[in-house]
């Protein structure tokens, strides 16, 4: 199966090839000196620009496909792949995550679950300082087992403090800040002290 399926890409990036080429061509003989649109969607976001075939192709008619150790007609096994792949530091998540087949918008996906690793370190913050006994960490974990699906609003006003905190210049500037450690007065110096020091 597997030597039948590299066959097909093959086939199948040969002939792509071959009608690209054929596209490219026709493009710059039939439509030289004219600006046409192109649109399209790449990189995860949708983009649109004008472009000049005489000027831009310049009898550049070549192009390349390639079918990657993920370009499979099994799902499940593109997946499996995919994962020893990524596990082995050989790929990136987002690039699993490109060669799944009906995952879109990975923009917001990546925004969910970003939010979703911080909100899970965030609460088992909390619940561990509701174990050592912490009132106000308790208080918040009640709250969240009441109304669960509050939880990140619940968090927001557990970690954002009640007053804005001051810099430590600025405490300083208002004689509120720790103040440097002064060194104990003793009795003053003697006269033969001070002629000691005179002399030295």
């Amino acid at each position: 199966m597997s030597l039948m399926i590299r066959e097909y890409h093959t086939v199948m990036a040969d002939a792509i090839e071959m009608i690209d080429a054929k596209r490219l061509e026709w493009d710059e003989k039939m439509y030289s000196g004219k600006t046409k649109h192109l649109s399209g969607y790449a990189d995860n976001k949708f983009f649109s620009e004008n472009y000049e075939p005489s000027k831009d192709i310049q009898g550049s008619y070549k192009t390349r496909r390639v079918y990657g150790a993920m370009a499979g007609y099994d799902e499940p096994q593109k997946i499996v792949t995919g994962l020893q792949l990524l596990n082995a530091g050989i790929i990136d998540s987002q690039t699993l995550q490109e060669n799944l087949d009906g995952l879109d918008n990975l923009g917001v996906v990546n925004e969910r679950i970003t939010k979703e690793k911080a909100d899970k370190v965030l609460f088992e913050t909390l619940l561990a300082q509701a174990q050592q006994g912490d009132p106000k960490a308790l208080m918040a974990v009640i709250e969240v087992r009441k109304s669960p699906n509050d939880m990140q609003s619940i968090l927001e006003k557990f970690y954002t403090p009640k007053e804005p905190q001051m810099s430590p210049e600025e405490e300083a500037l208002l004689g509120g800040g720790p103040q440097p450690p002064t060194q104990p007065q003793g009795p003053p110096p003697g006269i033969a002290q001070m002629l000691m020091g005179l002399g030295g």
